[in-house]
């Protein structure tokens, strides 16, 4: 088992309380009328963990998922967070033809690119094939995608904003198709971490085009330290849920698990209730320092 699955095989076998907030997001995946979930809360209080449960249900379901992440160093604008969902949510196909044909249009070169594919022996089809200009298909099997460069052609003679938001309709529409037989899920994480520029497209571009229908069959988590405020018309497509402290039963259910000895359970709970008023990491944390600490001394 990959070391990433193993880890998350320990975290959710550790997962306590959130069985609301997890009762709430699966519902809101077989709603008609929610179709975005709010969560938030303080640092520290397993917004990760809720998380990985939530996309761990998704792969239940077999649903397919994307998660934009933002961190110090990956600050994502709205051009990368459509590269991000494209590309999750692809696998493996090429279905958002529209939207990268024009990122190839506007932030290729000026000058005919040529990409040269060498087909393993046995596939004859286009045998030394030269592909100009990079466009989006599938050739035995071998997919191109867009080039992936940043900087926007000098040569065009287009606005920011109105580029903006021809890539936007583009991938719409593109996403539009792809989620017309088929459900899928977008996670937004550590969003109090975007450009206020990026927050702006989010709410006002992306998300409202769900508001408006545009697109259909796609459901949003976004999850932060802040709530977000929203327009009144908004709420009955929005599910809410602010992180709460875990409290003294659950710290309890968590010792249980991470087998401490059971005479010790009380005194330890109430030890870490009162010196982490309840944030999980800072649980989770102490708790693995108690154990190693036993483990240390040949304490079973």
């Amino acid at each position: 088992m990959a070391i990433q699955e193993l880890l998350l095989d320990k975290v959710l076998s550790q997962f306590v309380d959130r069985e609301a907030e997890m009762r709430r997001f699966c519902a809101m995946l077989t709603s008609d009328t929610k179709h975005i979930m709010l969560l938030w809360g303080e640092s520290g209080m397993g917004k990760t963990w809720l998380l990985q449960k939530m996309m761990h249900e998704c792969a239940q379901r077999s649903l397919r998922k994307a998660k934009v992440i933002w961190t110090d160093t990956s600050c994502w604008d709205y051009l990368w967070i459509m590269r991000i969902i494209r590309d999750d949510l692809s696998c493996g196909e090429a279905p958002f033809v529209r939207f990268t044909d024009l990122v190839n249009q506007y932030y290729g070169s000026s000058q005919p690119t040529q990409f040269v594919l060498n087909i393993s022996s046995g596939q004859s089809v286009l045998d030394h094939a030269t592909i100009t200009n990079a466009d989006v298909g599938e050739i035995a099997h071998t997919i191109v995608k867009d080039n992936m460069f940043v900087m926007q052609r000098p040569d065009l003679n287009i606005s920011v904003k109105e580029l903006q938001i021809r890539l936007t309709d583009a991938f719409i529409k593109d996403l539009q198709l792809l989620t017309k037989h088929e459900p899928m899920i977008v996670f937004l994480d550590a969003a109090e971490k975007m450009s206020g520029d990026t927050d702006k497209w989010v709410w006002d571009e992306l998300l409202r085009a769900v508001f408006e229908e545009r697109i259909r069959n796609t459901k949003f988590v976004i999850c932060g330290q802040r709530r977000h405020e929203l327009p009144e018309d908004w709420s009955l497509m929005v599910e809410e849920a602010e992180l709460q402290p875990l409290s003294k039963p659950h710290i309890v259910e968590y010792l249980t698990r991470r087998k401490v000895p059971a005479e010790q359970i009380e005194l330890v709970a109430q030890w870490l209730l009162a010196t982490t008023k309840g944030r999980i990491k800072d649980i989770a944390v102490q708790v693995q320092m108690y154990i190693s600490f036993r483990e240390s001394q040949g304490d079973s």
